[in-house]
């Protein structure tokens, strides 16, 4: 009789890794892999949501009057990859942008017996377009604010205008268990590095979040018990047991 491997039913994985759960449901997917990332959608939804709500009336100050952002929110297109200057034209977007990714390595390690965690940067970033002088002067100081909107987003765990104030940033609430912000950069940027391309206004803002894998346990069938037999032995054979255990005694 071959040995029941619990991490394998009907020939497929079952788990959770983040906000991902395992086996993949295929009605999540509708002509996209996007979904296999759901840890990345619901953050930048729910900074995208923080933002609009908290410099929306006073936004409106600012596009009311004649310059580049009038009639524009404070977060016209969201984009879920890096956003290259290529990238930004073919989708065409509307300015401001916020556009969220993973960046550099992702580093796995034990986080108890049973869970594993995995640690990732990413990159968050609030993108304007190219401004004339006057524009730039009306608005430059937003890039200031925007970092710490991010920071009491995240300092809250949660934000009123996202699922109505639901606590975020828990392991089994969106897969993030823990997340920093570790730095913030503004002014002039070229997404892409070509000569060519324009020089758009940003942000960029740094993020480390730690995602948990683990199984549930309600995924799997009860077991009655368990027995164990603890012996040692040499080259000779093995010594009797030492220790015998049941959870039925």
């Amino acid at each position: 009789m071959q040995p029941i491997n619990p991490f394998l039913i009907d020939s497929s994985l079952v788990g959770r890794f983040g906000g991902l759960t395992f086996p993949l449901n295929p009605a999540d997917f509708n002509g996209s892999l996007v979904p296999l990332d759901p840890v990345r959608s619901r953050l930048v939804q729910l900074f995208a949501s923080a933002i609009r709500y908290e410099l929306g009336p006073v936004w409106s100050k600012l596009t009311g009057q004649a310059n580049q952002l009038t009639g524009k929110r404070p977060i016209e297109s969201i984009l879920e990859l890096d956003p290259s200057a290529h990238d930004m034209r073919e989708a065409g977007v509307v300015y401001p942008v916020l556009a969220l990714h993973r960046v550099g390595d992702q580093e796995w390690s034990d986080h108890t017996m049973q869970i594993e965690k995995c640690e990732q940067d990413w990159n968050l970033h609030y993108i304007l377009p190219a401004l004339d002088i006057a524009t730039v002067r009306r608005v430059s100081d937003v890039f200031r604010i925007i970092p710490e909107i991010v920071r009491r987003v995240i300092r809250a765990r949660g934000h009123i205008s996202f699922e109505n104030g639901a606590l975020q940033f828990f392991p089994d609430k969106g897969g993030i268990g823990y997340i920093k912000m570790t730095n913030a950069k503004s002014g002039q940027a070229q997404f892409g590095g070509q000569v060519q391309d324009p020089l758009w206004w940003a942000t960029t803002i740094t993020l480390h979040t730690i995602e948990y894998g683990y199984d549930d346990e309600n995924e799997f069938a009860p077991f009655n018990g368990v027995d164990w037999s603890i012996g040692v032995g040499d080259s000779t054979g093995i010594i009797p047991n030492l220790l015998n255990a049941s959870t039925d005694d």
